[in-house]
């Protein structure tokens, strides 16, 4: 079995893990659902955009490349709580001013508000929220 069909076993080990199907992991990568076959069959190999869109929604990228399922260490950590209560306050919002993001700008307003914050900051609602409204 060549290195593809490694990778491509991975791939779909991660994406059921994840819990998605292949049109629904196809869509957060902005790709065909055919490339999403193709990459897991060994057909083919994901792109660097691929794959960090995939890390993004969760998928152990370093796993689907190495097959090495070895935790990372991330300088400074992640403070997960202020990372999940940013994201639910993004989301809370888009959803009570009726109003949709695809999924690559809420990252990119996530990674925005997360790295505006010092590690001792608390998350700041009326911040986000003001700056979403400046931004719709």
């Amino acid at each position: 079995m060549n290195d593809q069909n490694h990778i491509g076993s991975r791939l779909k080990k991660e994406r059921l893990r994840l819990g998605l199907s292949q049109t629904g992991l196809a869509k957060i990568t902005c790709i065909s659902q055919g490339s999403q076959v193709g990459y897991e069959a060994g057909a083919r190999v994901p792109d660097a955009k691929y794959l960090s869109l995939a890390h993004t929604a969760g998928m152990n990228v370093m796993y689907v490349i190495s097959g090495q399922n070895e935790s990372f260490h991330v300088p400074g950590g992640i403070n997960w709580e202020a990372h999940d209560e940013i994201l639910q306050t993004i989301e809370d919002w888009l959803l009570e001013n009726k109003l949709s993001l695809d999924f690559e700008k809420r990252m990119k307003l996530l990674r925005l508000f997360i790295s505006q914050m010092s590690p001792e900051d608390k998350v700041d609602t009326t911040f986000i929220h003001k700056t979403m409204e400046i931004a719709a």
